[in-house]
């Protein structure tokens, strides 16, 4: 299914646009964690300086005779190739900080999935010492296979929502729930790919 942002963004909520001075790559514009919607449209292909070895005609990359890399030698595409990694570098760093995530690091520090699976030895021994029971036999569940995965992996998304999403609720907020297992059939999807390559 797919959705447009006009789509999944309450309409009942009041919305802000705000432009700042400054350049976006020399690092973060707006306080931290202050942002839901970040958007960029013909701007990431400048880059914040020409790099100094083509400028410079005592350079083996100086690029004589053009005023872009089109055609251009190798070491010059590298020159302009690394100068854009440097300036993206810088602009995913600061944005990152800008963005309010999807969750804050104190809820994440402080929520652990209160989940035991003990051995089958464990369990005999916890029954036996109780001795309110007796242990006719025991055997352990099949675990999911790789072949599950790639198979079932919507089922198995399904599998642990409906036994974590109650809980993942409580503490979180029942925002991210939706999101929260969207990722992680994707996650499922990826890991079926890389098992199947690997057996190709």
């Amino acid at each position: 299914m797919t959705t447009t942002a006009n789509q999944t963004i309450p309409h009942f909520r009041g919305y802000f646009a705000a432009g700042v001075p400054g350049s976006f790559f020399h690092g973060r514009l707006f306080p931290r964690s202050s942002l839901h919607l970040m958007h960029t449209s013909t701007s990431l292909h400048w880059l914040s300086q020409m790099p100094e070895e083509i400028l410079n005609n005592h350079s083996p990359v100086w690029n004589k005779g053009r005023i872009f890399y089109t055609n251009a030698s190798d070491e010059v595409c590298k020159a302009y190739a690394t100068q854009f990694e440097k300036d993206m570098e810088i602009f995913l760093d600061a944005r990152a900080k800008e963005l309010v995530g999807l969750v804050r690091e104190v809820q994440v520090d402080s929520f652990n999935l209160p989940i035991y699976i003990p051995s089958a030895k464990e369990m005999t021994e916890l029954v036996k010492r109780n001795s309110c029971f007796l242990i006719e036999g025991i055997e352990l569940f099949k675990a999911f296979s790789a072949n599950d995965v790639m198979t079932n992996g919507k089922t198995l998304t399904k599998h642990w929502r409906a036994a974590l999403e109650g809980i993942i609720s409580k503490h979180f907020g029942s925002g991210i729930v939706d999101e929260l297992f969207d990722r992680f059939l994707k996650k499922m999807q990826e890991f079926s790919s890389q098992v199947q390559a690997s057996l190709t």
